[in-house]
């Protein structure tokens, strides 16, 4: 049989939940937290640099081709 004193049964009107699945969640949460940041960082660091570009202000060109539909 179970012992009912160690079971942690969480309802969602209650203020606080149980401390184990407080915890539990709050470990999830930060640890998710840290799966994002590190996969964000590796994203970041990963990408190559943009290309060297100048916005070429009133210097017009003329263009030849033919156009498609």
């Amino acid at each position: 049989m179970r012992n009912s004193d160690n079971e942690e049964f969480y309802i969602g009107y209650a203020p606080r939940p149980p401390g184990r699945i407080a915890r539990r969640t709050f470990q999830t949460v930060v640890g998710l937290n840290a799966l994002a940041a590190t996969v964000a960082l590796s994203l970041l660091f990963a990408q190559h640099p943009f290309a060297r570009s100048t916005f070429e202000f009133q210097e017009y060109r003329e263009f030849a081709g033919e156009l498609e539909l």
